[in-house]
C-alpha cells in the first residue's frame, strides 16, 4: 500500500512499525495500555500488560507494564523516581486495551523536557490535514 502522492510523509523521529509484530510474536500475551494524565488529559505513553502486570498495578495502585523487550515486570518510576499512581482504570468494549489514568510525578516520557513531549505529540498533525 502506497500513499496518496499529495500527502506528505516526513516524520522527524523513526517510527516503528514493526514493534507490534515482534510482541505478537513474543512468549507473554500482552494487551496495549494508554496512560493518560488525569488532570490534564495529554496522553503520556503506551506500554503493555500481561494479567500479572495487571494484577500488580491494582495490587499496588501505580502504574505497572509486562516490558516486551525485556520480558519483565516494568514498574513505571521505579528507576527515575517518576512514579505513576493510578487513579483509575478502565477497560474497552472490546476488551482488548486498558486506559491507566494516573497521577504523573513527571513526565512520561523519557524526556522530562515538556516542550520535547509536547512537540512529539504534534508532529504528523498538520501532515495529514487533522
Amino acid at each position: 500500500m502506497s500513499l496518496p502522492p499529495s500527502t506528505v510523509y516526513k516524520p522527524a523521529f523513526p517510527l516503528d512499525f514493526h514493534k507490534l509484530q515482534s510482541i505478537g510474536q513474543g512468549s507473554e500475551a500482552v494487551i496495549p495500555v494508554v496512560v493518560q494524565d488525569a488532570n490534564s488529559g495529554a496522553v503520556l505513553m503506551l506500554g503493555y500488560v500481561n494479567e500479572y502486570a495487571l494484577r500488580t498495578a491494582f495490587a499496588e495502585k501505580i502504574a505497572v507494564f509486562w516490558s516486551t523487550s525485556r520480558n519483565e515486570l516494568w514498574r513505571k518510576g521505579a528507576t527515575s523516581g517518576h512514579a505513576m499512581p493510578l487513579i483509575d482504570v478502565r477497560i474497552n468494549c472490546e476488551q482488548n486495551s486498558i486506559l491507566y489514568l494516573v497521577e504523573p510525578n513527571a513526565g512520561g516520557c523519557v524526556s522530562h523536557d515538556q516542550s520535547v513531549r509536547q512537540k512529539s505529540q504534534n508532529l504528523l498533525l498538520p501532515q495529514f490535514g487533522c
